[in-house]
């Protein structure tokens, strides 16, 4: 079983289903229920929840189907998309749903030009729509969306919580483990459900804790990632790191782009002079934002271009 289909299988669909997120849930619902604003902005770190807690709250405003819309911001990142979703978005749904709601991942990475186009609707949407902008980096999205938001604010899970929701999805698959190997899967999760299925995943019928801490250690450990970091570094043509990414289908872009991000640090403090260190840095710039599962390779891509063709 890979890491993404324990974690889409796993996902939660209801408000009780959530774990560790007892705040944001309760404000998410009531502004619903109260019907006190149509416009929100959840943010918190990667993997804990943002998006999975915007599809609960458009299946609470009975929206689902074709009046579900989710944009992935690294891929549609222009004025043109967001006027072209707008559009679609000021008719009512057909059939007994009228709702409709749009849901953007990672919306610090849309563009000014976008953002302003989203202004009025933010300020004045109407009635039968709702949007959600789901953020790991707030400080990126303008405060003129910000002050036509509500801010619904999601923490890193406890290791308790995370280690209730391991070990009862070990007992619902009779995964074959044991109690240290569940200690590194939660400490390694570092407060991200999502992380910790994927940490699950990994070392699902695993005994040995060796075994397992080999397992979990970062991706860099693979031959093609080291592999793509040094690429990286010497530069080279698109088809050779077209091939490298070829033989990285299968690993997790999050894991690949945190291991990207050690082996460059690593790297940069080594550097001794300025002119060796600055690609380094440009490289780390790159992948600094953590990569949105549902976009799948594209982020992955992106930043391998930025460091590419940077300047070009």
């Amino acid at each position: 079983m890979t890491s993404e289909v324990l974690y889409r299988k796993y996902r939660p669909r209801r408000w009780e289903d959530v774990i560790g997120q007892r705040a944001a849930v309760k404000s998410l619902k009531s502004l619903l229920d109260g019907k006190r604003a149509q416009t929100f902005l959840l943010q918190g770190p990667s993997g804990v929840g943002k998006t999975t807690l915007a599809r609960i709250a458009a299946r609470h405003l009975d929206c689902r189907g074709m009046g579900l819309i989710e944009v992935a911001a690294a891929v549609f990142t222009g004025v043109d998309s967001m006027r072209e979703l707008q559009d679609g978005m000021q008719y009512k749904a057909f059939g007994e749903n009228k709702t409709k709601a749009a849901i953007i991942d990672e919306c610090q990475k849309l563009s000014s030009s976008a953002w302003d186009s989203l202004l009025k609707i933010c300020e004045e949407p109407p009635e039968h729509v709702y949007w959600f902008f789901c953020t790991t980096n707030p400080a990126k999205v303008p405060p003129t969306i910000k002050t036509r938001t509500s801010a619904v604010i999601l923490k890193e899970v406890s290791n308790d919580d995370i280690r209730r929701l391991v070990e009862n999805i070990i007992t619902l698959e009779r995964f074959k483990t044991t109690d240290g190997i569940v200690d590194l899967i939660v400490r390694e999760a570092r407060g991200s459900p999502r992380q910790a299925l994927v940490n699950l995943s990994a070392c699902a019928n695993v005994t040995d804790r060796k075994e397992a801490a080999s397992l979990l250690q970062t991706v860099l450990d693979s031959d093609a990632t080291l592999e793509l970091c040094r690429f990286l570094v010497s530069r080279g043509s698109w088809a050779k790191v077209a091939a490298i990414l070829e033989k990285l289908k299968e690993e997790n872009p999050e894991s690949i782009r945190i291991a990207v991000v050690n082996y460059m640090a690593a790297v940069a403090i080594g550097a001794k002079t300025e002119d060796k260190v600055i690609p380094v840095l440009q490289i780390l710039d790159a992948f600094a934002e953590p990569f949105n599962q549902s976009d799948n390779r594209a982020p992955l891509i992106t930043a391998i271009g930025r460091c590419l063709f940077a300047g070009d």
